[in-house]
């Protein structure tokens, strides 16, 4: 369209959504052309420019808010369960759920750049253990699970893999108007953070300084507008910031380790009830097969007793090498050589799936766990020494050395269990095979070819050790070793019922995990609660009843642009203020005619300011510059007397014609786009400027 070359906007789309828009979220992916819509209160669909939907999720929960990661990744929602949950934005699979349940006033979710700390020498002795060890890997086949817990198990090993990173991110939420909650890297959760009381938290000012939060806030009197400045308490000498968010990152994997070992002691147990449960079932019909000439009513058997036939049974079979014509329809026809193939296939994959398991996800994610460990531990060390040595009080982030290594003589003493596991798993199959054979060689096959014995015997190529097979049968027929380490349920079992056990690898590792979260991760929280200091404020001289229009943080930190919509007098202010002294402002006002009124306001990168307007009958979108408005003489500026960089009236469009544009999102750090949204939430047009 003409008007759009001459206004120096770029029509990039006029379209129509497929749904209707509830207006509550209209927001651009900050690193890809995807935009989040919500539609009917609790879903959420992404689309590109073109207008295609690419997925759409459902929070299951009345939609509050959404928030971008800054990488553009992930998205999380906040909905009136009290509920974050983070999303992959390639795909829209769940991720993680954060969250107390309570009622979520914002979030926001900035990052850290590590690099920004600087110091001398730092590093310079420093050996990267983790990347040395083994990579982890999910080689475990989750298509029959929930796609969201394989999304999620990929996410943790991306996260328990990162080595050197950079950058930190971190999703802070405020609940009830007086807590504060910090997950950092969408793992590690800070909770109930004690706010000040008395204020509205209108926005989070994301500044991209961990140590030094800004938070946009209003007196619930209505009379007062300013900032709220959170500082964590943590010295900047001797590298204790460099060490404190060490122990975030290593925090962050240690709870990445934690859902990692226990999704794959979970997929364990789950491997091992189905083959238990076949089994079971063959061996239930033996017993069938043993008593059936006998009377159950006046003789029922204990389960000592029928156990005892069984065994009897086989070992009768061995050592005589005949089989009982009763039980000849139940080796031909009920167990079958079918039967023998698939309980073989089942027993072996079993095994397998066991040690790979143990060794390759177990073993290898303890001794990273244990790396970490020592880590933390002579971060400790260190610091409570060089305290001492110094005559200062210990500045230890709340951990204690003794029980990060009691801790880890846990984990190691774990390990070994596990290697012991895999020894006699090892043996177990051994005669698990032995035994297997034999049914096929000597029982089945026999039977099969007992009208012509002498070739049945000419052609048999194995010979069984008898001695395997008798220990098989009384060690292992119906207590595998497995049920030594794994509890199974397996209540509906005939035969193999296993006895539970005080000692295995669950309760040794809910032990390990019990521990570390209460004498690291807990107390670690705790010290986080106590260094926030959450005393400074500063207020804005603008009027009360004010609406958030906008916020802009450029990447470069230093300082930070508010627009507020004073709707007593109709008036956009503006204020530009410097993070380290916060008492020093810029404000400027535009004050708007009765004619015209302040739609959506959004500011980005290139000090631009995109102002919706509504001038009498006419709807118009203007780009401003903001240096030039800061740097005006007067402090209130008459809107009609300001000059735009662009301008274009959202007229036409054809059939996607925007009758009375209501929304607006621009996209503040990636490519400079626009979308703006009818009042009837359904036609849109994106513009580029």
């Amino acid at each position: 369209m003409d008007h759009e070359s001459s206004s120096g906007f770029s029509l990039l789309t006029a379209s129509r959504f497929m749904g209707i828009a509830d207006g509550n979220i209209l927001s651009w992916c900050p690193t890809m052309d995807l935009i989040a819509v919500s539609m009917n209160r609790m879903s959420v669909w992404v689309f590109r420019l073109t207008g295609e939907r690419i997925y759409s999720v459902n929070t299951k929960s009345v939609i509050v808010s959404l928030v971008w990661n800054p990488s553009g990744k992930y998205f999380a929602v906040s909905g009136q369960d009290g509920l974050c949950k983070i999303y992959d934005s390639n795909s829209g699979q769940l991720i993680n759920v954060v969250g107390t349940g309570e009622k979520i006033d914002l979030i926001s979710w900035p990052e850290y750049n590590l690099s920004t700390n600087n110091y001398d020498l730092e590093g310079l002795f420093e050996v990267d253990t983790l990347s040395q060890l083994p990579r982890l890997s999910s080689y475990i086949d989750h298509t029959g699970a929930d796609n969201s817990s394989a999304h999620l198990i990929a996410f943790q090993i991306d996260e328990i893999n990162k080595s050197n990173v950079d950058k930190m991110d971190y999703l802070l939420s405020v609940q009830h108007g007086n807590s504060l909650s910090i997950t950092f890297n969408s793992l590690f959760t800070v909770d109930n953070i004690k706010l000040p009381d008395g204020f509205t938290y209108l926005k989070h000012i994301s500044n991209n300084d961990l140590f030094h939060q800004l938070f946009l806030v209003e007196s619930d009197t209505k009379d007062y507008v300013g900032i709220l400045e959170a500082e964590f308490k943590i010295s900047d000498q001797d590298n204790l910031r460099s060490y404190f968010i060490k122990l975030l990152s290593y925090s962050c994997k240690i709870l990445s380790i934690f859902n990692y070992i226990k999704d794959s002691l979970h997929y364990i147990v789950e491997e091992i009830r189905p083959y238990f449960q076949f089994f079971d079932r063959h061996l239930s019909n033996l017993k069938d097969s043993l008593y059936n000439e006998i009377d159950l009513t006046t003789h029922f058997p204990t389960e000592e007793e029928s156990n005892r036939k069984i065994v009897t049974s086989f070992i009768d079979m061995l050592v005589t090498g005949l089989v009982d014509p009763q039980l000849k329809d139940y080796w031909t026809n009920q167990l079958s050589e079918r039967g023998v193939k698939r309980l073989s296939k089942m027993g072996s994959a079993l095994y397998e799936t066991i040690r790979k398991v143990c060794f390759n996800r177990l073993i290898v994610a303890l001794e990273r766990l244990v790396v970490i460990l020592n880590s933390i531990e002579g971060i400790v060390r260190w610091l409570e020494d060089f305290s001492i040595e110094n005559g200062d009080d210990i500045i230890n982030f709340g951990l204690s050395s003794k029980s990060i290594s009691s801790c880890c003589e846990q984990i190691k003493a774990l390990i070994e269990y596990l290697y012991r596991l895999i020894c006699e798993i090892n043996e177990e199959e051994r005669l698990f095979n032995e035994f297997i054979s034999w049914i096929k060689l000597g029982v089945i096959d026999k039977i099969s070819k007992e009208d012509d014995l002498e070739s049945y015997y000419e052609s048999l190529q194995s010979s069984f050790k008898y001695s395997d097979l008798i220990e098989y049968l009384n060690n292992y027929l119906f207590s595998s070793k497995l049920f030594n380490y794994f509890e199974v349920e397996l209540s509906s079992n005939e035969v193999i019922l296993p006895q539970k056990t005080k000692h295995n690898v669950v309760v040794m590792y809910d032990s390990i995990e019990s521990n570390l979260r209460s004498t690291l991760i807990g107390s670690f929280s705790s010290y986080i609660r106590s260094s926030l200091d959450l005393t400074k404020t500063y207020s804005f001289d603008v009027m009360p009843e004010i609406t958030l229009s906008s916020i802009y943080s450029p990447e470069s930190k230093g300082s930070s642009v508010l627009c507020l919509h004073e709707k007593p007098t109709n008036s956009l202010a503006i204020i530009k203020f410097t993070e380290g002294d916060m008492s020093f402002h810029i404000l400027r006002r535009i004050k708007l005619t009765q004619d015209q009124s302040i739609i959506k306001t959004s500011l980005g990168q290139n000090s631009n300011l995109l102002m919706l307007v509504k001038d009498k009958d006419q709807y118009l979108l203007k780009l401003f510059n903001l240096d030039d408005l800061l740097s005006q003489d007067k402090k209130e500026i008459d809107y009609r007397e300001l000059n735009s960089v662009k301008s274009i009236a959202l007229q036409g469009y054809g059939e996607y014609s925007l009758t009375e544009p209501s929304h607006l999102a621009a996209n503040q750090y990636g490519r400079q786009i626009a979308c703006i949204l009818d009042a009837k939430k359904r036609n849109y047009v994106v513009l580029e400027f």
